[in-house]
């Protein structure tokens, strides 16, 4: 069954349960078992003033949008979670996956009135829309809100698609048809194509919250970048020492760069050092290192600052298809007068990796060149290829009536 078609059936399940006066229930809709995100329905006359006594922010909370607060409980903080509200009468709670998490939101509810039930098909008087009512399906965007959330473990993620359907997508998506409704003026559709062309552009940095960037660490020997691998970890990730070559063969790590409100975890691979050797396993070490830049989404050439020579070694790209960020280190023993007169200087973090100086500029340079730095959950998004191939036909659609419609069908009912 595809996804909008699920959520319709149980929307309509909700509302004839609910119209059979059949209770107040709270469903597990995702299977029994720890995981990313488990899904919490509750469903009858009373659900509102249930979910109340969890959630405050519930008793506002209007048919199709959401919120996210902390889930409490007689005075006992038990998650961070989502709510949302389908229904009048069918609310969701979108919490993290833990066993015992689940069981405490279970336990509450069932304290606060609610019998648990384990999915629709166990709950008693179940039936379908009885003759003359009508289900009212979430929008487009909210369904593939709430099937994108199980699949992330970053809570920043979580912020950027949750407002989705009210404040970024469709919200974009409603001022569009808005613009195109009031003017005929060819000037209203170049620019809601050109919007859409810059959202399919700005939206490909989401890839990076379901499969982690990969960041090399490059440079010559004793540059620091084993030390720099342990302090972006904060453990004994990697061996280091005076001894140029130490490191023989790339080491990753997962880390999570911070900056802001902005979180994301990265791999950060340490390299072998790059130089000159007649030592056949050291060049095979270097060989490898440069292999790890062509898989990498972000390089990072470290360089000791207290040293002359800048230069990159032959042979090595950094203007592929990694982006470069150029880290002086060392900068707790003082920097070399000659220093980065050529380099452009957005791309580049004086820091220290033995004390810490500069970490947080350095996390900053790596989130601004993942596209990650300063996306906010008011911005439009697509993340499904449903969305992208509509937004794709709007760029490129001559006639306003045609993107009318398609901004219809990429939302839903939003109107």
């Amino acid at each position: 069954m595809m996804v909008g078609q699920l959520q319709n059936q149980m929307t309509a399940d909700a509302a004839g349960m609910a119209a059979s006066g059949s209770g107040l229930y709270a469903v597990r809709i995702t299977p029994a078992g720890a995981g990313a995100i488990a899904v919490i329905a509750v469903i009858g006359l009373a659900a509102r003033p249930c979910v109340m006594q969890l959630c405050m922010r519930a008793k506002d909370l209007a048919v199709n949008s959401l919120t996210r607060a902390t889930l409490r409980f007689q005075g006992r903080e038990i998650d961070d979670a989502l709510v949302v509200c389908r229904e009048e009468y069918h609310f969701e709670i979108h919490a993290h996956g833990g066993v015992a998490v689940v069981e405490q939101i279970l336990s509450a509810l069932d304290a606060a009135g609610a019998t648990v039930r384990d999915g629709f098909e166990n709950l008693p008087n179940h039936q379908p829309l009885q003759d003359g009512q009508t289900a009212s399906p979430a929008p487009a965007i909210l369904n593939e809100v709430l099937t994108a959330l199980p699949g992330l473990d970053n809570s920043f993620a979580v912020r950027l698609l949750a407002s989705q359907h009210i404040q970024g997508l469709g919200a974009w998506a409603g001022r569009s048809a808005a613009r195109l409704k009031n003017s005929s003026h060819i000037d209203a559709l170049w620019r809601v194509q050109s919007q859409a062309r810059w959202i399919l552009e700005k939206s490909t940095f989401f890839r990076h919250f379901r499969t982690p960037p990969r960041i090399a660490l490059i440079g010559r020997p004793n540059a620091g970048k084993s030390t720099l691998i342990n302090t972006l970890a904060g453990r004994s990730a990697s061996i280091t020492s005076d001894l140029a070559g130490t490191t023989r063969d790339w080491v990753d790590v997962m880390i999570r760069i911070t900056a802001g409100d902005v979180s994301l975890n990265a791999v950060v691979v340490d390299t072998a050092g790059m130089r000159c050797t007649d030592d056949p396993l050291e060049r095979e070490s270097i060989l490898r290192s440069h292999q790890q830049t062509l898989h990498a989404d972000i390089t990072v050439w470290v360089i000791d600052g207290t040293q002359r020579d800048e230069s990159v070694p032959a042979g090595l790209d950094l203007n592929g298809p990694s982006r470069a960020i150029y880290a002086l280190n060392k900068t707790d023993l003082g920097l070399h007068d000659k220093h980065f007169t050529t380099r452009d200087r957005n791309a580049t973090v004086c820091m220290s990796a033995l004390t810490g100086t500069g970490i947080e500029e350095l996390h900053e340079a790596i989130l601004k060149a993942l596209g990650v730095w300063n996306c906010s959950p008011q911005s439009p998004l697509v993340w499904t290829p449903r969305q992208r191939n509509l937004l794709e036909e709007i760029s490129g659609t001559p006639g306003s009536a045609v993107v009318l419609t398609l901004l219809s069908e990429l939302c839903g009912e939003w109107q």
